[in-house]
């Protein structure tokens, strides 16, 4: 009776679950070419300006506002009646050709519109292409990242076993590791080169099948074997935690400094407290190991202090050396949604006037937040704002949501991330990029540090760019407190550091 019973409730759940499915498909495809339509509604008006021959002078500062405005579009370039991109919002003047498959897809299109696949420059990261024109063919070209339409997909299925992948012409936008499915489906655009594809595990059909229990034996066997496998995770889990744990209490954790310095004077105006772990057998253990760790445990606030006193006490102890000098932090996206850990920093700012001059916070800008996520840390935001806070963009430009992370929210400061820097004075078109962060920072009145740099020629163009601060190898290492402190007193008005200290290891 068990079995049988599992067999029709299977049944009946993999004849529902093709309709759900097939549904989920075609919304998919549909929000796609609706998104499509509102960025070609956003930027027809460039259509207007290239008919009318503006430059690419006049246009690209239209050009990179219109980028800043959209939801969508990461990069825009134009063309005038031939596949020749001669003008785009990251480098201005340029002679791009669009290949003759995908020009002659314009034309034939009712709409003279189609996608293309690319991989941007600098973060060789997959991205799509929408181009579209005017009866003249006159065009824009956008480059649009795949997050953005994963994320209007995940928000449709609203199901992680469920995976899926893009497809513009005959190029995967995704690369999904998709091997071991048993079935998949196939969606098509009726406007577009473009198809989602998805695959179907047994992981899939039990997730599905485990949302749908109404038979009790189905819910029985559901239970068992989700107390066995969380019996798992507690088990593992409580052995991680026990490791972080031990970690804090035997004080395996060390704060380094790494200096910031004005460009102008070269003067040491603060440092970036980072958080290092020394394990007694194991060694440094990296952060990009055990900092997720401490996210996905629950420990990332505990840490987070550990780190805030730290700095805290480098000025308490050390006030001659750290006079006039800031110490920034860290903080995780966990935090930031947090109410309690910022009305705790709220009372220390209440409860040390010099705490919110001594510290700053420095935020990924890898920010997109739920609604409800929004509204907190719009509060979060609002309050420290208001305590004299300093909020740093932390790593700017490698994530699809930067521009419009610092449109949302007042930060003081913008820290380029070095994947700008490593090939500056090699690659050109890198000015160009780092000319538009310069201006977006102008504009929102936020100070620029540039991280990662290493050499003397990057930092002769960044001065001729005018960048206001500097961090990075060039003058130190991240530095333990009493390297640290030997730093401050050797190096008050800043020169490279020497050889011996540039060779500590993290």
């Amino acid at each position: 009776m068990i079995s049988l019973s599992l067999i029709i409730f299977s049944i009946f759940c993999l004849y529902n679950s093709e309709r759900l499915f097939t549904h989920l498909g075609k919304q998919s495809i549909a929000d796609i070419e609706n998104a499509l339509e509102q960025t070609r509604t956003e930027t027809k008006h460039i259509l207007n300006l290239i008919s009318a021959d503006q430059s690419c002078s006049q246009l690209a500062p239209e050009l990179r506002q219109t980028v800043f405005m959209s939801d969508y579009a990461k990069e825009i370039g134009v063309f005038k009646g031939s596949p020749t991109i001669y003008c785009t919002s990251t480098e201005g003047y340029s002679q791009v050709q669009i290949y003759s498959t995908i020009f002659d897809r314009i034309i034939h299109s009712p709409t003279h519109e189609t996608l293309a696949f690319t991989r941007t420059a600098i973060t060789k990261q997959n991205s799509i292409l929408y181009i579209y024109s005017d009866n003249q063919f006159n065009g824009i070209s956008m480059v649009i990242p795949p997050r953005y339409l994963t994320r209007l997909i995940n928000g449709i299925i609203n199901q992680e076993d469920l995976i899926f992948d893009i497809k513009v012409y005959q190029y995967h936008i995704l690369g999904q590791n998709h091997q071991d499915y048993i079935k998949s489906m196939v969606f098509n655009s009726d406007i577009f080169p473009l198809q989602i594809e998805f695959f179907f595990t047994v992981k899939t059909y039990i997730s599905y099948l485990l949302s749908k229990i109404w038979v009790l034996l189905c819910i029985y066997f559901s239970l068992l074997s989700c107390y066995l496998y969380k019996r798992k995770i507690v088990i593992q889990k409580k052995s991680l935690e026990s490791s972080i744990l031990h970690a804090l209490e035997a004080k395996q954790f060390e704060v380094y400094f790494q200096p910031i310095v004005k460009s102008s004077d070269r003067s040491v105006a603060g440092c970036e407290a980072l958080l290092r772990w020394n394990h007694p057998t194991q060694g440094f253990i990296p952060p990009n190991i055990f900092i997720p760790l401490a996210e996905r445990l629950g420990f990332i606030e505990q840490l987070t202090d550990f780190v805030i006193d730290q700095a805290t006490a480098l000025h308490e102890h050390y006030p001659h050396l750290m006079q006039n000098k800031y110490v920034s932090v860290n903080i995780a996206r966990e935090l930031i949604c947090s109410t309690e850990f910022t009305d705790k920093i709220i009372g220390r700012c209440i409860n040390h006037s010099s705490f919110a001059k001594n510290i700053a916070f420095e935020i990924t800008e890898n920010g997109d937040f739920s609604d409800s996520e929004q509204n907190m840390v719009n509060r979060n935001f609002r309050l420290l704002s208001h305590s004299g806070m300093r909020l740093f963009v932390d790593d700017f430009g490698t994530g699809y949501s930067g521009l419009n992370f610092v449109r949302q929210f007042h930060f003081d400061t913008l820290k380029i991330d070095q994947v700008f820097v490593k090939n500056l004075g090699h690659e050109p078109h890198l000015n160009n990029v780092l000319i538009s962060m310069l201006q977006l920072a102008e504009s929102l009145k936020m100070r620029v540090i540039v991280e990662g740099v290493e050499t003397q020629e990057q930092l002769a163009i960044l001065q001729q760019l005018g960048v206001d601060y500097i961090q990075g190898y060039l003058f130190s290492k991240p530095l333990p407190q009493p390297l640290w402190l030997d730093y401050l007193a050797q190096h008050g008005d800043v020169q490279q550091v020497a050889s011996s200290e540039l060779a500590y290891s993290h």
